[in-house]
């Protein structure tokens, strides 16, 4: 009885192992071709790659982005799975939405779809259904930057699946820029350890290249200002309020 009853529990535990790894395996993790985003949305079984190496989100100039391909989820076991995605690197980010946007789209086959911010990847994604997760490069500095893309899928009590793309880009700094932003980084790592600094970046709105220091604090601006060079490799310093920048900001 005994022998019959562990039978029967290693019988159902490797049933729940095999059916945990066939969900997780019907979950595609990739990259999107940037003609493939319709096909993707009207259900077509569309290729996503998965390359070995980073991907070029190509170069940007100096405050401005460039766009990188988008991630892709796609759900093709009969349960609905966890999703969380993170964005890492300087520069690398999610690009901010304008608002609520969307539209109907008809597809080859006739049916007509809803697209728009409801595509983008969530917190979950229901069986049958398929997300994209866009990524920009706003380059922080000049030359090279790295970045990646985390997906963490989780299929009912199976283990988190983790898929990783690397990313690249260059900041196209014309040769002063280039040269204020490595005097730049040269002081970023002593500047950053001023109480109340938050932020240390090129500033060109006064039609010359300044260093502005932010400070999280407006009370606290003579302070840094007092301990802040004038100038950092030629260059004029400013001591301002921080600006957090982001999305809904």
């Amino acid at each position: 009885m005994r022998l019959k009853l562990a039978q029967t529990l290693a019988l159902a535990t490797l049933l729940a192992i095999l059916s945990g790894v066939a969900v997780a395996g019907s979950v595609q993790v990739g990259l999107l071709g940037s003609s493939s985003y319709d096909d993707l949305i009207c259900g077509v079984d569309v290729p996503l790659s998965a390359p070995n190496g980073p991907t070029s989100c190509g170069s940007a100039k100096f405050a401005n982005c460039s766009d990188c391909q988008d991630v892709a989820v796609r759900n093709q076991s009969k349960s609905p799975v966890k999703l969380h995605i993170k964005i890492i690197g300087a520069g690398f980010a999610q690009p901010c939405r304008g608002g609520a946007f969307g539209g109907f789209m008809k597809c080859a086959s006739g049916k007509s779809v809803t697209i728009g911010s409801g595509d983008d990847c969530g917190d979950s994604l229901d069986p049958g259904k398929s997300c994209t997760q866009s990524i920009e490069f706003c380059p922080d500095k000049a030359g090279e930057s790295q970045g990646e893309v985390r997906v963490s899928v989780t299929a009912r009590s199976a283990p988190p699946k983790l898929t990783v793309f690397y990313f690249s880009g260059s900041g196209d700094y014309p040769p002063e820029l280039a040269a204020a932003d490595e005097a730049r980084r040269g002081q970023l790592e002593r500047l950053m350890k001023i109480p109340y600094v938050a932020k240390v970046e090129l500033d060109t709105e006064n039609h010359d290249i300044a260093i502005n220091v932010e400070v999280t604090e407006d009370d606290k601006i003579e302070q840094v200002r007092r301990v802040v060079a004038p100038k950092i490799g030629g260059y004029r310093t400013e001591v301002t309020t921080y600006s957090p920048v982001g999305c809904g900001l």
